[in-house]
């Protein structure tokens, strides 16, 4: 790829990153399984998750709130909460492949509509009649390429999207193992006690 191409896919990355807000990092300390059970049962209390908001009728996102009032709003934070294995992890890693995936085929599209606006031109610009060939392919590469390449990187984002829900919704289930504490599914987030280990 040119200098010029990688500058124009940086600004492309930059703003996308720019439409889907700028928050920092948060990262979450989460004591050893080893550690004391009132140690991981505070730490349980800190970092359970509370609720999550979505926004751009679920198009979107926005963070995680937790336990002590922390929002979460990029979902790898939660990485070091969990087991690298574990659904959250793996979700994790899927929506950020798809996350950063997403933007190339906005710029495809874009450059499918530059494309073919510059046939269109030549095609019509100057001309006494228009060439009808380079006229037609200028409308297809531009409209047909750029809609494709559009409709595939929102379809992208939206799944994305669909994982860090997923991630954010398996996240305290792998919290709890990942503190060797338990909750009962009926009981509230007062009554951790210790988790039975597996036979």
């Amino acid at each position: 790829m040119s200098g010029s191409a990688r500058r124009l896919a940086g600004i492309f990355l930059c703003f996308s990153q720019l439409l889907m807000g700028c928050h920092e990092h948060v990262f979450l300390q989460v004591p050893p399984p080893q550690a004391p059970f009132a140690e991981r049962a505070k730490a349980y209390q800190d970092l359970r998750p509370i609720s999550y908001q979505v926004s751009n009728n679920s198009q979107q996102v926005d963070f995680l709130e937790l336990g002590n009032g922390t929002r979460v709003y990029h979902p790898d934070d939660l990485l070091s909460a969990v087991a690298r294995d574990s659904a959250t992890a793996r979700a994790i890693d899927r929506s950020d492949q798809l996350r950063r995936t997403a933007p190339w085929f906005g710029f495809s599209a874009l450059a499918c509509m530059i494309a073919g606006g510059t046939l269109v031109a030549i095609a019509t610009v100057g001309r006494d009649r228009p060439n009808s060939s380079l006229l037609a392919s200028g409308m297809a590469v531009g409209a047909v390429g750029g809609l494709a390449f559009g409709i595939a990187s929102a379809t992208v984002y939206r799944r994305s999207v669909d994982q860090a829900r997923s991630a954010f919704d398996s996240y305290d289930g792998d919290l709890q193992r990942k503190l060797s504490v338990c909750v009962d599914a009926d009981c509230d987030a007062n009554s951790v006690h210790e988790r039975t280990p597996s036979p």
